[in-house]
């Protein structure tokens, strides 16, 4: 285990930890997937489909999320509570030539609770998988926002990333 994978990160607030998400962690991330979803359902639910089985389909992310494997898994939390506040799992993808794409970190899920907001913890967990990504020699992040989620869009923006492409979506 690196460094990276073992250390705490701390997000605006003293009490605000990210660390490694372990299989203990996976219903509570379901609780925070299922408002994800409903999200992105109500943004575009023809473009959005939840998982069939979310349990089977991030317990296995979260199991796979183990120094040396290509699937990252964190949690914030309220260091003193345990509480956990937020999540974010990111994907090593290698190049990708069909796709004219190559090697980055994407980002598969972020999120923090709505009362847990502007306390540093998503700024926390994306910079954790930045410094995960520079271990490995990847410094590309990428993800996908959907098109009407305006804070998500802000959020990116914020951290410095930039518009890489726009997808549409014929039905």
């Amino acid at each position: 285990m690196t460094q990276t994978d073992s250390a705490h990160f701390r997000g605006k607030r003293p009490d605000v930890e990210v660390r490694l998400a372990t299989a203990a962690d996976v219903p509570r991330i379901l609780v925070m997937l299922k408002q994800l979803t409903d999200a992105h359902e109500a943004y575009d639910g023809k473009r959005f489909v939840a998982p069939a089985d979310p349990a089977a389909t991030y317990g296995a992310w979260v199991a796979k999320a183990t120094p040396g494997n290509d699937v990252l898994a964190l949690v914030a939390e309220v260091a003193r509570e345990g509480e956990v506040i937020g999540y974010l799992i990111a994907e090593h993808f290698e190049p990708m030539p069909k796709y004219w794409a190559p090697e980055c970190i994407y980002v598969h899920d972020i999120f923090v609770e709505a009362d847990a907001r502007k306390t540093g913890a998503a700024d926390a967990l994306l910079e954790r998988a930045a410094m995960w990504g520079q271990s490995r020699g990847v410094s590309q992040l990428r993800g996908i926002v959907a098109h009407g989620n305006q804070m998500g869009q802000g959020f990116f923006t914020r951290s410095g990333f930039r518009i890489g492409a726009i997808e549409f979506v014929r039905d």
